[in-house]
C-alpha cells in the first residue's frame, strides 16, 4: 500500500488533513479502518478527516508525489 498524508485548504480556508492511499490489487480497506488505526497509534490531530483511495499516486519523473495533481478530498 502506498500512502500520502496531505493538508488541504478548502474553499472556506479551513485546513483538513487528507490521506491518499493506493491499495494492492484485490485489497479492500474501509476509510473508517484507516482512521481507527491512525487514532490508535498517533495523536488525535493526526487523524485524517478525508480518506481517498486512488488507483495510483501522481508522480513526477523523479518519483515524488505531485500534490497539485491529487483530486480534491470530500468536503
Amino acid at each position: 500500500m502506498n500512502t500520502t498524508p496531505l493538508m488541504k485548504t478548502s474553499n472556506s480556508r479551513s485546513q483538513r488533513l487528507a490521506a491518499y492511499l493506493v491499495l494492492h490489487d484485490g485489497a479492500e480497506l474501509p476509510a473508517d479502518a484507516v482512521r481507527d488505526h491512525v487514532r490508535a497509534h498517533l495523536a488525535r490531530f493526526s487523524v485524517p478527516r478525508d480518506v481517498v483511495f486512488l488507483p495510483a499516486l501522481p508522480r513526477n519523473a523523479t518519483g515524488k508525489v505531485v500534490k497539485r495533481e491529487l483530486p480534491p478530498a470530500q468536503e
